[in-house]
Formats: structure tokens, C-alpha cells, sequence
């Protein structure tokens, strides 16, 4: 006899067996739908701190307006650099790298040279 005939053969045999089977089948089943409900909550939250963080960043909602206290005041606008500003920045941000490496290649060269 193969495996199934055998499983069928002593579930028929002993109903006790099988209703424990079938109560653990349905356990199962709910512990699954159960944690698949509350995978769905919990990514639900996420998605709500998400928007929240994300209102926040562009500037949509002030700090006052959530409840907390604000000293200063936030300026208008997207708080990321975009268009033109980001060529200025980046010229600015290189030049002042090259500086930097400049002055420390120097005090490099004076440390040698004493």
C-alpha cells in the first residue's frame, strides 16, 4: 500500500485522530488569517507615519501645527535643493572641498619641511 491508502485507512479507522487532525488544520488556518489581519494594521501604521513624515518634509504642516513647540519659524518650500540651486550648491560645495585640500596639503608640506 502507498502512503495516502494508509493515512486514509487509519483516519477512517479512528475518528478521535481525525477530528484532532481537522482542529489542527483549522488552527492553522485561523492563526494565518490572524497574523495576516495584523501584518495588514501594522503596515497600515507604517504608511500613516510615512505620510506624516513625508507632509512634514515638504513643508505642508508645520511643527506648531502637530503640537509640538516651534522657535523657529520654517521657510516656504521644499527643503530639498532643486534647479539652478543645485549647480550653485555643487559649485559652492567643490570649491570649498579643493580649498580645504589646498590648505591641508600645505600644512602637510610645512610639517615636512621642519
Amino acid at each position: 500500500m502507498n502512503s495516502v491508502a494508509t493515512l486514509r485507512k487509519t483516519i477512517t479507522a479512528s475518528p478521535l485522530l481525525a477530528a484532532v487532525a481537522y482542529a489542527g488544520l483549522v488552527f492553522a488556518l485561523l492563526f494565518t488569517v490572524i497574523i495576516s489581519i495584523a501584518n495588514f494594521f501594522g503596515q497600515r501604521a507604517e504608511v500613516a507615519s510615512s505620510a506624516a513624515m513625508l507632509e512634514q518634509l515638504e513643508g505642508r504642516r508645520p511643527a506648531a501645527a502637530r503640537g509640538q513647540p516651534s522657535d523657529v519659524s520654517m521657510p516656504a518650500g521644499s527643503a530639498f535643493l532643486e534647479g539652478a540651486t543645485v549647480t550653485i550648491a555643487g559649485r559652492l560645495l567643490s570649491s570649498a572641498s579643493r580649498a580645504r585640500l589646498r590648505n591641508s596639503a600645505e600644512m602637510s608640506c610645512r610639517l615636512r619641511s621642519n
